[in-house]
């Protein structure tokens, strides 16, 4: 029970275990993969911040680049902690290199792990949500990012969802409305929710992200081109 964990003086324990023994990748897998999962329980996420667990978790994904649970078990602590998509606690993530650690995981198991990817995509389109977020992903990569998840892991149902939803939130600015066009993202978002026409979930994340998008004219003229007018099988 995470509460109760939590209650208990859990996400201390954690942490201690954590600034003890920096480099002990067991340890620091484990600890990742306990925060990870107390951060599930929204509450927990202001006392996992307080005992720096957050922090701690950034360090470990930094040291241990190669470690595929570490990294999926950070992209999952990072999705629920920007869940609430408070912009002052996004800002102050960001600013820690969360963004960072995402796109370096992602860029680094990108064939090999759907689960980081997945997750990654969800926390970069929670981390979207402020207007420099938007703006910093763009200039690092993310919005190329998120395709190359889309189009590598095309029968992830989940990844296609984050994936939609993260472009949605992204193309909310101008510039990366022209970016997405230029990189044939709306075709990526129009393939996605194709593929997965029952999930209503995915198709309102790709409608908003085409509606957006659709403020781009170019961009819309093409998407138009691309899909043969099909257009209406996602708004």
């Amino acid at each position: 029970n995470n509460e109760l964990v939590a209650q208990s003086g859990g996400i201390n324990l954690v942490a201690n275990a954590m600034k003890k023994f920096p480099t002990n990748e067991l340890i620091q897998r484990n600890c990742c993969h306990a925060i990870g999962n107390l951060a599930r329980n929204v509450p927990n996420n202001v006392a996992i911040e307080q005992a720096g667990g957050l922090t701690l978790v950034l360090e470990a994904m930094k040291q241990f680049p190669t470690i595929a649970q570490l990294q999926w078990y950070g992209c999952l602590l990072l999705s629920h902690v920007t869940y609430e998509r408070n912009e002052d606690r996004l800002q102050a993530i960001a600013n820690a290199g969360g963004i960072d650690q995402l796109l370096a995981a992602m860029r680094a198991f990108l064939k090999t792990n759907e689960r980081i990817e997945r997750y990654g995509c969800c926390a970069l389109g929670n981390f979207a949500v402020t207007d420099a977020n938007k703006v910093v992903i763009a200039e690092k990569g993310g919005i190329e990012a998120i395709l190359d998840v889309m189009n590598e892991h095309r029968t992830s149902e989940r990844g296609q969802l984050y994936g939609c939803f993260a472009l949605g939130t992204l193309a909310e600015n101008e510039s990366n409305r022209a970016l997405i066009c230029e990189v044939n993202g709306v075709s990526v978002i129009v393939d996605a929710a194709k593929a997965f026409p029952r999930n209503e979930e995915l198709l309102d994340e790709a409608s908003y992200a085409v509606c957006n998008l659709a403020r781009n004219g170019q961009c819309f003229s093409e998407v138009i081109g691309s899909n043969e007018g099909h257009l209406s099988e996602v708004v």
